[in-house]
């Protein structure tokens, strides 16, 4: 065996530029489909890690109004959970009611961190099954202003200090004492709070927790251990719960229904159709990863048949062969395995931004067998299709017949590779211009150099807005409720009867925030007065069926009064993302409802990012106590589509990979096509033949191979891109025409190469190639 491995050593640094090649473009292909399936099984892991995660289920509602049913949502009424808990004894164990997982600032002596937070009910910890590390969270959340930190967050607060009834300030509204800490839950989870705060704490400033709907809750139930119970079974139970505490009216009302928490996630539309085109992505590149290293050692078969014929001569058997390219290939792997963890290191940070994800979670004990596969599969075809080849090769073929049947096997892995690069290539560019057009589309205002700068009550409102205003690259400040890239609360909109129609967004704005918006009057009048007037956008009229013209002057009952005056009709805002279908919209004025306005947005002048920053630093000086920073508009639309963005980033580092892969196996193969039909060329050009009619030839032989690979390869781009886009209500269209240019390019680029590579050899002196016969 040692003999073999040294053989297999010698073979490997006598061809130092092939070796190199072969580790280079193997630590490409592996680390990156690594990376992906990494990814994928990250995914798939998701909301797992809660203890006996098969026993926990959310609560999910959904709205029935007459003859529309509106898509099932997790946001539910906040008695739904306590219901549940209380009157479904044989089945529940224990439910938990909490306000969303969101990014708040949490502030210890002045200083102000940003993490995760939520407000939740004294079964939190015991309904998601959260080990406590510290504190009694059945007696300490019963009680107001009173919050249990995560251990990730007492060690940066407190370091090894016990931080049990010290006191924290949370979003800036409540000052809360530390009765208890949390073990840290793991990134891969849809509810990993920093910071719980009890229920009582949020009620206590007026928030709306009732059968009748109001502002939005989640919901969690634990089973019984052993407990058996449909789908069916458990949504016709809290169907009658509800129908007890909030019964249908005119035919509208609530039904309710629980899923395991797991399915949440993975089967959301977008979660799942990111899971299956990551994987695509992956095993493409595996695929061609493994293939370019069978199509670069049979490319140098011919060269090595020769010792091999000697081997064995000299009484090597088949099998010593085949060992002899399986040890060859296992140093071929380490060096790129060693190579793969340099450029970890090297690029951690890049990868994280990329990805989203830490790379230890990525690559947490749990899922380290998804890297030993892939390196398994890589080294399983690399080495024996080539060793296997060779090894069944007799000393005789060896030197006679051997070059026609190579030549075929490498036909077959080149056409595999083209097809792969016009597959990630025809995905990457439909991607690449729906983040485009998503993030330029325009959203039906002027969003260029909006801030947004949430209203402190530690400071005066006219002060405060007056300070941000006389800033010099501010140019000019108003307020609202809340902004169309945050989205609204909702209000249920009713007929003369009372019956529910719809429910609309809603918000109310200063005077001045219509034209500072640059929203565009279709009707009537942009000037509200009064609590019983708004305006209303074309979608409300729409959905009221209404005309334009003839909704000015209309009265309408909502749940918010009973009846309002529409005084004028705007054109349709994009509201929260494009991933929204278009909303109904009712504006108010923020004088008549003074207390629900809070949010200055401001607009920068040019050149915006500087003048953000230089906003950043001057609001931290301005403003010691803020619990809130200004957020640009622009940088929150770029979350908004951060999924997108992730997906273009992965097949952008996929396309540079495959691509890189690809060119690497087309160079060998036409330097071997060139040494292999040196003779023929040099025949043809004593004969007359010009070097123009030879490269035409060499390319046609490289066309017909190229164009039904890259042809295959777009109609794989093309169902995927369908797959993607169905993520998205709005598209940039034109797909196919990316899919023909990309098809184009490429086939351009292959022949351009070819050309550019065989030139040379197409003018070299026909006597340099005879002079052996």
């Amino acid at each position: 065996m040692l003999k073999q491995i040294f053989y297999a050593w010698r073979s490997v640094i006598h061809t130092p530029r092939q070796s190199l090649i072969k580790v280079v473009s193997l630590s490409f292909g592996i680390g990156i489909a690594v990376l992906l399936f990494a990814c994928v099984a990250y995914f798939k892991s998701y909301d797992t890690c809660y203890r006996d995660s098969d026993r926990l289920y959310q609560l999910w509602m959904t709205w029935v109004l007459g003859d529309k049913v509106i898509p099932p949502s997790t946001t539910i009424i906040g008695k739904l959970g306590e219901g549940v808990y209380e009157e479904m004894p044989d089945v529940v164990e224990s439910v938990t009611t909490m306000r969303p997982v969101r990014d708040v600032k949490v502030g210890k002596d002045g200083k102000f961190l940003t993490m995760r937070g939520t407000v939740a009910d004294s079964l939190f910890f015991e309904t998601m099954g959260v080990d406590v590390l510290s504190g009694n969270p059945r007696i300490d959340l019963q009680r107001k202003d009173v919050a249990f930190i995560s251990d990730k967050i007492a060690d940066t607060y407190y370091g090894g200090t016990d931080p049990i009834g010290k006191e924290l300030v949370y979003d800036s509204d409540f000052r809360v004492r530390i009765a208890g800490v949390f073990k840290t839950i793991p990134e891969n989870s849809s509810v990993n709070p920093d910071i719980v705060v009890s229920l009582p704490t949020w009620l206590s400033k007026g928030w709306v927790y009732s059968w009748h709907g109001g502002d939005s809750w989640k919901g969690y139930v634990r089973i019984k251990e052993g407990v058996d119970i449909s789908y069916e079974e458990f949504d016709r139970r809290i169907d009658e719960i509800i129908q007890r505490h909030a019964p249908d009216k005119d035919g509208n009302g609530i039904r309710g229904h629980a899923r395991l928490m797991r399915e949440t996630f993975q089967n959301a539309e977008g979660n799942r159709s990111m899971v299956i085109l990551l994987g695509m992505l992956a095993m493409g590149l595996l695929i061609i990863t493994a293939l370019n290293y069978v199509l670069v050692s049979i490319a140098s078969l011919s060269r090595r048949a020769k010792a091999v014929g000697v081997h064995k001569c000299s009484g090597a058997q088949s099998n010593d062969v085949l060992r002899m390219f399986v040890y060859e290939t296992m140093i071929v792997v380490a060096g790129a395995l060693v190579l793969i963890v340099l450029l970890i290191l090297q690029f951690h940070d890049f990868i994280e931004a990329t990805l989203k994800t830490p790379i230890a979670s990525l690559f947490a004990p749990e899922r380290l067998y998804v890297a030993v596969a892939v390196v398994a599969a890589v080294f399983a075809i690399g080495a024996f299709v080539p060793g296997i080849i060779m090894s069944r090769i007799s000393v005789a073929t060896v030197f006679r017949r051997f070059t026609e049947n190579r030549n075929r096997w490498k036909r077959v892995l080149l056409f595999v590779q083209f097809a792969g690069v016009s597959f990630i290539v025809g995905f990457l560019s439909v991607v690449w211009a729906q983040y485009n057009y998503m993030v330029n589309k325009d959203v039906g205002y002027d969003d260029s150099g909006l801030v947004l700068a949430p209203y402190q009550n530690d400071y005066d409102l006219d002060v405060y807005m007056a300070t941000l205003a006389s800033m010099p690259y501010v140019e000019g400040c108003v307020i609202s409720g809340s902004t169309p890239v945050y989205s609204y609360s909702g209000s249920m909109v009713r007929d003369n009867m009372g019956r529910s129609l719809f429910s609309s967004r809603f918000d109310c704005i200063d005077k001045n925030y219509f034209d500072f918006m640059g929203f565009k009057l279709l009707a009537g009048s942009k000037k509200i007065e009064g609590k019983s007037e708004m305006i209303v956008n074309r979608e409300f009229c729409k959905l009221m069926g209404w005309s334009v013209d003839d909704a000015v002057g209309k009265m309408v009952p909502s749940s918010i009064m009973d009846n309002v005056k529409v005084v004028g009709v705007m054109e349709d805002v994009n509201i929260d993302s494009f991933f929204s279908e278009p909303m109904p919209l009712m504006l108010y004025s923020a004088e008549a409802w003074v207390n629900n306005a809070s949010l200055v947005t401001l607009r920068l002048k040019a050149p915006y990012e500087e003048n953000f920053t230089k906003l950043m630093a001057d609001f931290s000086r301005m403003f010691p106590n803020s619990a809130n920073e200004p957020k640009s508009v622009a940088e929150i639309k770029l979350h908004k589509y951060a999924d997108v963005g992730i997906m273009r980033n992965i097949a952008l580092i996929a396309c540079v990979s495959i691509f890189f892969i690809a060119f690497m196996g087309l160079v060998g193969y036409v330097a071997d096509e060139i040494q292999r039909r040196s003779k023929e060329i040099a025949i043809r050009k004593v004969n007359g033949a010009g070097a123009g009619a030879i490269v035409r030839m060499l390319i046609s032989g490289m066309v017909k191979i190229a164009l039904p690979a890259v042809v295959i390869g777009g109609v794989a781009a093309w169902w995927t891109g369908t797959l993607f886009m169905k993520l998205f209500p709005v598209s940039a269209g034109g797909e196919w025409m990316i899919y023909v240019v990309t098809s184009l390019a490429i086939m351009a680029i292959i022949i351009v190469a070819v050309i550019l590579m065989t030139w040379r050899a197409t003018n070299a002196k026909p006597t340099e190639n005879l002079r052996n016969e």
